[in-house]
């Protein structure tokens, strides 16, 4: 046996970075929601929700990555615009105090670092966040995951999901606390379990052979997009379950073998996925053994900007169901043309 696979890859200035970020946007969270006011949501102009808990967790992880890495932004969702409407002052100033206690104090404005915004060339490299995926589940008290992924011209090297309402004993059925399970890898170097706490790693993450019903991780509210997952999973003709969870929590589920699959089938009008949506998931989910794709079977690439512009739909799994998976995929989009 090689023990060495059982150790982490010596960790870089810039995975510790990302840990660090992480962990502040989890805390700058958990601050917010002391508030009355954490939870409440904005209506941003392109219908999605916002709350002062993103926009703390996007601030917040800015200011570390500036102070550690030097970093000009982030490709992130949030700007200083996010937050709009009559309570909004008084949410800017429950977020600005979150993010200073999260980051040790800031001199100034913390949510200028909202306005720390990078482009996403891949030559150069660049950080790609999704401060709190599953919104509608935070405003909820349900799961959600905080994302940030490093995109270099190689693709994802570094993915780190924070997690906080997951317990240790990975039981959906339980709302922990923050600061919940961080979870991170480093492309090449294997999917990880952190101590939230220390950061240090606490053993690596890998799937096991699949076995019993196909698991498919589908959004907990029903509409066309988890219709179409579901029927893909029926045509493989094999006895399936569905596990109803939102966010990059996910690709974690699937790194742990609590899941089998996710997909997303493109609709009648496809539209481009956004890379801070699933790159550190799907490294995470990769790098401990899963596949991943587009619909059509196609690597997927997170090195041409903020979009998956080449690639329609994800497809990320265990390896014995992919073939079937995307089959079943293309049985699908072909007869809706019909």
């Amino acid at each position: 046996m090689d023990t060495s696979m059982l150790r982490p890859m010596q960790s870089s200035p810039e995975f510790q970075a990302a840990l660090h970020a992480v962990s502040a946007s989890v805390q700058a969270i958990a601050f917010v929601t002391e508030h009355p006011l954490g939870r409440v949501p904005c209506i941003k102009s392109d219908g999605s929700p916002v709350t002062a808990g993103d926009v703390a967790a996007q601030a917040a992880a800015a200011i570390v990555l500036r102070r550690e890495l030097g970093l000009a932004g982030v490709v992130g969702e949030e700007s200083p615009t996010s937050l709009e409407g009559p309570d909004a002052e008084a949410m800017r100033a429950v977020a600005s105090a979150a993010v200073t206690r999260a980051v040790g104090g800031f001199d100034g404005d913390p949510l200028e670092a909202l306005a720390w915004k990078a482009p996403a060339d891949a030559r150069a490299g660049f950080w790609t966040l999704d401060p709190i995926d599953g919104t509608k589940g935070y405003r909820s008290s349900r799961h959600y995951a905080v994302c940030l992924a490093h995109v270099d011209a190689q693709g994802v090297s570094h993915g780190v999901l924070g997690l906080p309402t997951l317990v240790g004993e990975f039981d959906l059925s339980k709302i922990g606390e923050p600061p919940g399970v961080l979870i991170a890898a480093t492309r090449g170097g294997g999917s990880w379990v952190h101590d939230p706490a220390t950061l240090a790693p606490l053993r690596r993450v890998q799937r096991g052979p699949m076995h019993g019903a196909l698991r498919l991780l589908n959004s907990v509210e029903p509409g066309g997009r988890t219709a179409r997952a579901e029927a893909v999973v029926e045509s493989l003709g094999r006895p399936w379950e569905t596990i109803a969870v939102d966010s990059q929590l996910k690709y974690a589920l699937i790194a742990l073998g609590i899941g089998d699959c996710i997909v997303r089938v493109p609709g009648s009008v496809p539209r481009a996925e956004h890379g801070w949506d699933h790159a550190a998931g799907v490294l995470i989910a990769v790098e401990a053994g899963a596949v991943a794709s587009d619909a059509d079977g196609r690597a997927l690439d997170f090195t041409l900007g903020q979009d998956l512009t080449a690639n329609e739909g994800i497809i990320v799994c265990d390896p014995s169901v992919h073939r079937a998976l995307v089959d079943g995929v293309r049985s699908q989009r072909s007869a809706a043309r019909r």
